[in-house]
């Protein structure tokens, strides 16, 4: 059965716990967790789906949240990743990681002669399809930025070796199209 949503996609139970939680005293009987004379504010950002941000588009913006987030005082961060929270250590290291991906994206990206790369790769697979010679060439600036990246990043960070060709794709995206700097 399909939970009823609001229109802002929020499900009605989660709206109604985080009501409970704010503005409605919770009782208890029995065992207890001794924490229950703390009171913790409830200051989390509002349940967001990150499946429809286009980083295409706001990774200028995403570039900057991380200036946002360090900018609060906090030991632990709940970026909903797997099962895992985050320090104030982590999102340093991400900030770095991500502004080492634009920095080598771009830098690759800005180096490359086109016009040398597309006549070269036109003798391979030919000159008159336009859009296979582009994507080679969005191919090559991922293939050059993964393989300077992942060694600097690797045993750092988790995941680079899963997702570093896609946050490669999403910066080159931005440096091609939407990089005013």
């Amino acid at each position: 059965m399909a939970v009823p949503t609001d229109p802002a996609g929020m499900t009605t139970r989660k709206r109604r716990h985080i009501d409970v939680c704010l503005d409605d005293r919770v009782t208890y009987c029995g065992v207890t967790t001794g924490l229950e004379r703390y009171r913790l504010p409830y200051n989390a950002l509002t349940q967001t789906s990150l499946a429809h941000v286009d980083l295409s588009t706001n990774f200028h913006q995403y570039l900057k949240m991380f200036d946002e987030i360090l900018a609060y005082k906090f030991d632990n961060f709940i970026g909903g990743h797997l099962t895992d929270t985050g320090t104030r250590k982590d999102v340093e290291i991400t900030k770095e990681y991500t502004n080492d991906v634009y920095q080598t994206v771009k830098r690759i990206h800005n180096g490359l002669n086109e016009r040398a790369f597309d006549a070269e790769i036109a003798k391979t697979i030919g000159p008159d399809n336009e859009f296979l010679i582009f994507k080679a060439l969005l191919d090559r600036v991922t293939r050059d930025s993964v393989a300077e990246l992942e060694p600097r990043w690797i045993n750092r960070l988790a995941g680079v070796d899963v997702w570093l060709p896609s946050h490669v794709r999403a910066a080159l995206i931005y440096v091609r199209w939407d990089d005013k700097e």
